[in-house]
């Protein structure tokens, strides 16, 4: 920390300086204003630049300005992302207000990325972006799911047709073995959080080393930006929208034999002197279709609820969203509560406050019919086997006559059993902004989260899962969550020349508990522990983890001209989770980017409206990995002569520290006449360093050590096409095409031997 203090001081004088030198120009005219959009809003951070020269300052949150223009017969230009850049000439006024137009195509390239906004044709980067609209045309709760099929190198899978399973998104191959292969989330500027994808206003996937490396240790997987909706001023706006829509699991091309055909295909090599006594012609009059019996037409209900408005001082927007979703397969669900609040007040001139609260409770289920569950039941389950008996009640499966292997009916254990769970999370945002000097803005970005979750898992003594005793297992999870981020922002345009930085220091401390009982010998239909006769632990019956980042870091981005684009950062990260000596750990970042088309070698072209190039190179990392990892720790969890005793659980490793990934990104933008767009990028990702469990010896007393070993690669292709067939003011149609290509290695293991694992 000591280096990056030092950095900082140094960052300070450098940007004092270059302040000074920008703005020590004769300003014998003085040109204040008020700078708005076209419906009267005032627009903070407008460039305000007199033509020519260097001199130059921003509106502040009122949408004001004060600059010494040198020169009554000078041009003030203002410019500002999203609105169209104008030129105005002072002739002699000491006052002039602007109205702002809104270019639409420029609105639509805004993207955040990192701690900033800009451009995407401005950007060096891998970057996809999908606007909230776009992600909302499939009804579900989970944003993974709607991601699925949204952007190229995007790989979205989900192994459980469970609505409470969240499923998992894989960026440009996973670039681990057995550390996590998850992107990095970011809400509204700040890492994790939790949003609902009703409240999502855009989402920004990024994918190279150039966008990822700010976040250093986490980004090895890549970064998924989610930025929420935000009130604006004017009229208070009112949405209601409810959607109800109906789901079936497909099966595709899977089928199961019907009676006839299955008594068909066994007797093509069953024993003929013993086929009519084990297989007589009266089975056929059994056909039961056991797939019709787990699975049912699910239907999935939406309905939001959302308020939005303010004046030029405050800007807010609520909602709230009820949603429901029955599994496809018998006793799943899902129901969500959710509710948001976003805030926006102009303390003065200089300062804003934001306050984010989000809140979510959701109940979940999950069918708990046995040992196999009903969805491997209805294809193990034979058609001659009849569910019910006679009296129309519930068979278990172990009757006499009974002749599926498996003896399971999944329809009885639904009768009893059942696995449940229940979660509420909040989470708080604070952060506040100040304008220290025209172009230096601090500002703190500050998040207090927590969750709680108890799920449920029940066997009747009355089911055969129930082992004739009845078990409960109760499981309780608490998570809290703690994260600061403050940063100081510089930018200043100076002629044809634009430059940027950002100085940033983060700390977070997450803290997790769990808790496990599990009871035997309960009474039918009592499933609370406190009717257990046996409250036993099961495994692990509970354990507490915490872990502390902290990070600090420098970007710095220049531009000449809107033609040559440069941007390079720093990253200096610690973690609790590796070794006391590797806790830190250094990353970097490289970008660059040629727009051609604004060259003037093309300037009387009509093709292309963007033919950029982009090339990218850094180091990020991976951290994935549980907590205390690196440390020797004993076990406590055992009984030596009826007392109680440890024994040493966990070898020591105090070099233990990243997997440390690189990455080379080559790409090519292209916009042909206003109406196609192609984006193309190859990658080389090369993980090394992997956090991997190596065997050791059983005479040293331990299985493993967690080491850093190994290497994989990955590397491929995208392509992303998109195309405006038809666009007229009451109809639009537009197609979006994208592939990619990956080739995912295993480059090293430890000394080229195998890493085995014991189950």
């Amino acid at each position: 920390m000591k280096n990056m203090l030092a950095f900082a001081k140094a960052f300070l004088l450098l940007l004092s300086a270059v302040s000074f030198v920008l703005n020590a120009h004769g300003q014998d005219v003085l040109v204040s204003g008020k700078v708005s959009s076209n419906d009267g809003v005032p627009l903070p951070g407008v460039t305000v630049l007199v033509k020519g020269t260097t001199i130059g300052t921003v509106t502040d949150f009122d949408g004001d300005y004060s600059l010494g223009v040198g020169d009554e017969d000078a041009t003030l230009v203002f410019s500002f992302i999203g609105y169209t850049s104008q030129e105005v000439p002072v002739n002699g006024r000491s006052i002039i207000n602007l109205e702002m137009t809104e270019d639409v195509q420029s609105l639509e390239e805004v993207v955040i990325v990192g701690y900033n906004a800009k451009k995407q044709s401005e950007l060096s980067s891998s970057v996809s972006v999908i606007s909230g609209e776009d992600i909302r045309d499939v009804t579900s709760n989970s944003l993974p799911n709607l991601l699925q099929g949204k952007a190229a190198g995007v790989v979205v899978s989900n192994s459980s047709g469970n609505p409470t399973s969240e499923a998992n998104i894989v960026i440009r191959g996973s670039s681990s073995i057995s550390a996590g292969s998850s992107p990095l989330y970011v809400v509204d500027g700040i890492i994790g959080g939790t949003a609902n994808p009703n409240d999502i206003e855009s989402v920004t996937i990024l994918k190279d080393a150039a966008a990822t490396g700010l976040y250093g240790s986490r980004a090895a997987n890549g970064v998924i930006i989610i930025t929420t909706n935000s009130g604006k001023s004017g009229k208070t706006r009112v949405n209601v929208s409810s959607t109800v829509g109906f789901n079936r699991a497909t099966t595709g091309n899977f089928e199961v034999m019907d009676a006839q055909q299955l008594y068909d295909y066994q007797k093509t090599f069953w024993d003929p002197a013993t086929w009519e006594r084990d297989r007589p012609a009266s089975l056929l009059s059994q056909n039961t279709n056991w797939q019709e019996l787990a699975y049912r037409t699910g239907i999935t209900q939406n309905h939001v609820l959302s308020i939005s408005g303010g004046s030029d001082k405050t800007q807010f927007y609520v909602s709230g969203n009820y949603y429901k979703e029955e599994g496809t397969v018998r006793h799943t669900g899902n129901e969500v509560i959710n509710i948001r609040t976003n805030l926006t007040h102009n303390i003065n001139e200089k300062l804003r406050l934001s306050v984010r609260l989000n809140a979510q409770t959701s109940r979940g289920e999950d069918e708990a019919s046995g040992n196999y569950g009903a969805i491997s039941a209805a294809i193990r389950n034979i058609p001659w086997d009849n569910p019910y008996n006679p009296d129309g009640s519930i068979k278990i499966g172990t009757e006499p006559g009974w002749i599926g292997r498996e003896a399971d009916n999944f329809l009885h254990g639904w009768q009893y059993n059942f696995d449940r769970n229940r979660e509420e999370v909040m989470t708080g945002d604070i952060n506040l902004e100040y304008y220290i000097l025209p172009n230096l803005t601090f500002s703190t970005y500050n998040r207090a989260s927590y969750s709680h979750e108890k799920a449920e898992l029940y066997y009747d003594v009355r089911a055969k899962a129930g082992k004739g005793t009845g078990e409960l297992t109760n499981n309780i999870y608490y998570s809290r969550n703690l994260i600061t981020s403050n940063r100081l922002n510089y930018d200043k345009s100076f002629g044809k020349h634009g430059l940027s930085a950002i100085l940033v220091g983060e700390a977070e401390k997450n803290f997790r508990d769990e808790n496990t009982l599990f009871g035997k010998n309960l009474a039918p239909g009592l499933h609370v522990m406190d009717a257990a006769a046996n409250i036993i632990a099961s495994g692990s019956p509970g354990n507490t983890s915490e872990n502390v980042f902290s990070k600090g870091l420098v970007q710095v981005d220049y531009n000449y001209d809107n033609r040559y684009f440069a941007i390079g950062s720093y990253i200096l990260e610690s973690s609790s989770r590796f070794g006391a000596n590797n806790r830190s750990a250094n990353f970097y970042t490289l970008g660059s980017s040629w727009i051609l088309s604004n060259e003037g070698f093309m300037k009387d072209q009509e093709l292309f409206d963007m033919l950029k190039i982009r090339a990218s190179y850094g180091s990020t990392g991976n951290a994935s990995i549980g907590d205390y990892q690196s440390l020797g720790l004993y076990s406590f969890g055992r009984q030596y002569a009826g007392n109680p005793a440890s024994y040493p659980y966990q070898l020591a490793n105090p070099f233990l520290t990243w997997e440390k990934v690189k990455t080379l990104d080559i790409g090519l933008d292209i916009s042909i006449i206003s109406r196609i767009s192609l984006n193309l990028d190859w990658y080389d990702k090369t993980s090394k360093g992997l956090l991997l469990d190596v065997p050791l010896p059983y005479t040293s007393g331990y299985s493993s050590i967690t080491k850093n070993i190994g290497s994989v690669g990955n590397r491929g292709v995208e392509i992303n096409l998109n195309t405006i067939n038809f666009n007229k003011q009451d109809f639009r149609w537009e197609t979006n095409f994208n592939i990619s290509f990956n080739n995912n290695k295993v480059l090293a293991l430890n000394e080229g031997k195998a890493i085995t694992v014991d189950n």
